[in-house]
């Protein structure tokens, strides 16, 4: 399913120069590739705080 979505996705520049994902053909279906790209764009926008075992390592008992 993941791969017709991708499939019908063609990537276009609107006025403002943003990049979107509209539709090869007006039947297909692209939600999947939109949400895919959704999530990918949260996962690299979010910062994250360092994890204390990268400084001080693990602790075993």
């Amino acid at each position: 399913m993941a791969s017709l979505c991708f499939a019908n996705v063609v990537a276009e520049r609107d006025a403002a120069e943003n990049e979107k994902f509209t539709k090869a053909k007006a039947r297909g279906r692209i939600d999947g590739a939109v949400a895919a790209a959704m999530a990918a764009g949260r996962i690299i926008a979010s910062e994250t705080a360092p994890s204390p075992y990268e400084s001080r390592g693990f602790a075993f008992l």
